[in-house]
């Protein structure tokens, strides 16, 4: 289940972690002589980072639904795995970590990558570190929009503006603190059972600690990169919401209440509804269409969604998740049919098949390199050269 997923993260890293101690160990006695005292300290310090990150994900597991911010729309089987989400009891140690012993190696790999993936999520979206990243991406949508898109106090709060693939939610706050009526929607559970408890926790800024990076330790340029903690969230969520509130109000807004909502579920079954054909006033993708099989469909609901005149701002690579590998040798029958369907399109493509459904183009593509749920310590960073563009929908002929 996704709530193991949480809870063997402990057991999962400290027999990492414990692997590469035996290797170390092992390493000829005038070989670790050459090596500097703290590294041979350094898996007792690893080991109580991973306690560290284990309390934070408790958190997370023992924040249960119903949620704060309203999660509609959810799709019936996502809702239905939300309504199942219970927790069990568990035995605690003496730090107060929950214990869990998996039954098999399976079931300890279980997840391992979604929740590692949801510290890095953590550290891009709730960070001051993370901020740079943030405006490479992030800031460029949200100026085109607020370009294409202009707050009046007639009109703030009431453009409705959707964001699916929205992963921790920042981007989604950014945009209603920036006076749109804001939905994101994400389908995987780690991420909304995290973005939960973050926005609805009430939580202080810095509040809590985690070690984002411990889970790799090649491509380290100092041993320190391997080892900083970072602190989140970076901002008092409910104070800013506050101020957005009373600024509205200053400025005789129609609407004075910020308006931010998340739908758990598939973005193709949900949004593919009636109440949604021509509802929105702008559609957001950031690091998203490459989430498709057929990107085809992607764009086309795109299109359905928006109002007449309504617009769509892109940002990111296209990475596309369903490719399929080329290993012959490699057994695929047990994957997700979504490999087998993957069409990779280029960029140029995507825009001529956009162009084919009706969008007009406003701005692009540009070009702009940025980093992704990238540590600053390593040689190996998540760097992309990412497109960027804005499309209208036309107005009705008259």
């Amino acid at each position: 289940s996704v709530l193991r997923c949480f809870r063997t993260y402990h057991s999962a890293m400290i027999k990492e972690v414990t692997k590469r101690q035996i290797a170390f160990d092992m390493l000829p006695t005038q070989h670790k002589a050459r090596i500097p005292a703290p590294s041979a300290q350094k898996f007792q310090m690893m080991k109580k980072m991973v306690e560290t990150n284990q309390r934070f994900f408790n958190l997370i597991v023992n924040a249960n639904p119903p949620w704060g911010i309203p999660y509609e729309s959810a799709s019936p089987e996502l809702a239905s795995k939300l309504l199942r989400l219970q927790l069990a009891k568990n035995d605690t140690d003496a730090n107060g970590l929950q214990m869990f012993t998996p039954t098999g190696e399976t079931n300890l790999n279980e997840g391992r990558d979604k929740v590692i993936g949801t510290l890095h999520q953590i550290y891009r979206d709730w960070t001051a570190e993370g901020a740079e990243e943030r405006s490479q991406s992030y800031g460029r949508i949200l100026r085109e929009l607020q370009r294409l898109k202009p707050v009046t106090p007639r009109n703030r709060n009431l453009q409705k503006v959707l964001i699916p693939g929205v992963g921790m939610g920042r981007l989604m706050l950014e945009s209603c603190l920036a006076g749109y009526s804001t939905q994101g929607n994400d389908f995987c559970l780690q991420f909304l059972l995290t973005s939960n408890l973050i926005f609805n926790g009430g939580f202080s800024p810095n509040k809590f600690s985690i070690f984002p990076w411990i889970d790799d330790p090649s491509n380290r340029w100092r041993l320190l990169d391997l080892v900083q903690p970072v602190r989140f969230p970076d901002i008092d969520i409910n104070n800013l919401l506050d101020k957005a509130r009373e600024q509205a109000e200053n400025q005789g807004a129609t609407e004075i209440q910020p308006s931010m909502s998340m739908a758990a579920g598939e973005w193709l079954s949900i949004y593919s509804r009636p109440e949604h054909h021509e509802a929105w006033d702008a559609v957001i993708t950031s690091f998203f269409i490459d989430t498709a099989a057929n990107p085809i469909e992607y764009l086309e609901l795109i299109y359905k969604c928006l109002k007449p005149g309504g617009i769509w701002i892109n940002f990111g690579p296209l990475k596309y998740h369903w490719q399929r590998q080329i290993n012959p040798e490699l057994d695929q029958s047990h994957l997700d049919s979504r490999y087998a369907e993957s069409v990779e399109l280029s960029l140029d493509e995507i825009l001529y098949a956009a162009n084919d459904i009706g969008f007009e183009m406003i701005m692009g593509p540009s070009r702009h390199i940025c980093r992704y749920a990238s540590s600053p310590g390593s040689m190996a960073a998540n760097i992309y050269d990412a497109a960027f563009f804005s499309m209208r929908k036309p107005l009705r002929q008259q």
